[in-house]
């Protein structure tokens, strides 16, 4: 199924290329307008978040992830272990997900996953607390954290995600200071320094799929259109009644083609054999103790309970005339309540009201 869904994306991939279908000749084409971040320095950022209040909540223990320390043998290095290699990275600033969403999604910003070693370290009867400043990464740190080395696609990576950074370089990023959370945890009265979101990635390039599958455009393309009618409205091409029979031939024996070559090609292999991406190249060294990170990083405050508030993205729930607020880390994955009181004994008890399971 995996291979016929991509097999129809490379093939719908390569008709859009050279043909737009309007269904409605009569209407102006749809447009999709996509937001872009705006880049802030680190000091910028910080004096935001200073104004809007940087107060630390108290901390709850979640009793899943506690169970998840134990598994873990309540061992610290276990803990940074899974998170580090668990684990993948969205780049992200701040707190999304949270701790549960990355155990739950395998992925977290890297602000979920300093979330989740730390509770996890909690958890285990070990003293933690997060710590915020700024990290400088050379090009080639940054590179196999990111799989970037371009100056602009660096710059608008980092802007869209919402990370308070600087970034160096004319054409190569030759050096990235960046705002990041990390996490300090107190090991037989030693403390030591863990960042689980580092993590370097390995790359595959994938298969030239469309070589694998025998496709070819040309031939795809005039056996597609016997005895089809197009025309142009709008400036824009359209076609109408495709050969629908010759499409899902050439399909299937083009899925039947790619799915030889992979089964010979690939017997054990996984998506990305087929299409390439990145993914994380495991910590498989000696525990990993370290009393500074193995970057300049330069501390701006430390955080003894949670995560302040507004560095976690926040939700609004509304139920009739009831709204409350919530961190998003605080409910994912969570079954909410409503329960409504049809004959209250007074206004103020009236409304709906939620809780959290």
């Amino acid at each position: 199924m995996v291979l016929l869904s991509l097999l129809a994306l490379v093939l719908l991939g390569r008709l859009a290329s050279g043909l737009l279908v309007a269904s409605a000749v009569a209407q102006a084409l749809p447009q999709l307008q996509a937001g872009e971040g705006h880049a802030v320095t680190p000091a910028q950022a910080d004096a935001f978040y200073q104004s809007r209040g940087l107060a630390s909540p108290a901390w709850s223990e979640d009793p899943e992830l506690k169970v998840l320390a134990a598994a873990l043998g309540n061992d610290a290095d276990r803990i940074y272990r899974y998170v580090r290699n668990e684990i993948d990275v969205v780049p992200v600033f701040g707190v999304k997900a949270g701790a549960r969403g990355a155990f739950i999604d395998k992925a977290g910003t890297p602000f979920d996953q300093a979330q989740l070693m730390v509770e996890l370290l909690r958890s285990a009867g070990i003293a933690a607390s997060y710590q915020l400043g700024t990290i400088t990464l050379n090009g080639s740190q940054f590179n196999s954290w990111f799989g970037l080395t371009n100056v602009a696609a660096a710059r608008k990576l980092l802007a869209d995600g919402g990370y308070p950074a600087t970034v160096s370089g004319t054409t190569s990023v030759t050096s990235v200071t960046m705002m990041h959370v990390w996490v300090k945890a107190r090991i037989g009265g030693t403390p030591y320094l863990f960042d689980p979101a580092y993590k370097p990635h390995g790359a595959k390039t994938g298969i030239d799929v469309g070589a694998a599958m025998g496709f070819n455009a040309t031939g795809f393309w005039s056996t597609a259109i016997q005895g089809a009618t197009s025309a142009t409205d709008m400036n824009a091409p359209r076609v109408m009644n495709l050969n629908r029979m010759s499409v899902r031939n050439n399909l299937s024996v083009m899925a039947s083609t790619l799915l030889g070559h992979v089964t010979a090609s690939f017997p054990n292999g996984s998506i990305q054999d087929v299409i390439g991406g990145r993914s994380v190249t495991p910590y498989s060294g000696a525990a990993l103790r370290q009393s500074s990170l193995p970057y300049p990083a330069s501390l701006m405050r430390e955080f003894g309970g949670d995560l302040p508030y507004v560095l976690r993205t926040q939700v609004t729930l509304s139920v009739g005339t009831t709204q409350l607020s919530y961190a998003l880390d605080d409910i994912y994955g969570r079954q909410l309540a409503v329960e409504i009181n049809r004959n209250p004994p007074s206004p103020a008890q009236g409304g709906p009201a939620l809780y959290r399971l």
